[in-house]
């Protein structure tokens, strides 16, 4: 939720940061409501840079996948890995 006029001036505005709120209170599971703080901008900004960040290093071929094997005790065989 985001509340007039405490957290926005314009409609668009408004809808925005409600939008982030709705955002976060998915996230934090179901039968949820989030009223809105600026800390969830911040939250935002920072997951949105990271995943640029991420895609330019994957472009650049910057990032490489390694696997570690998941070994199963009792017997050895492989049973899954992780990257």
């Amino acid at each position: 939720m985001a509340v007039y006029p405490d957290d926005a001036d314009s409609a668009s505005e408004m809808l925005s940061r409600a939008d982030a709120a709705l955002y976060r209170a998915k996230g934090e599971g179901r039968d949820r409501v989030c009223f809105f703080e600026e800390r969830f901008n911040r939250e935002i900004e920072r997951r949105v840079v990271l995943e640029q960040g991420l895609r330019q290093a994957r472009q650049r071929g910057e990032l490489h996948v390694l696997y570690q094997p998941k070994i199963d005790s009792r017997n050895g065989r492989w049973v899954s890995a992780e990257a």
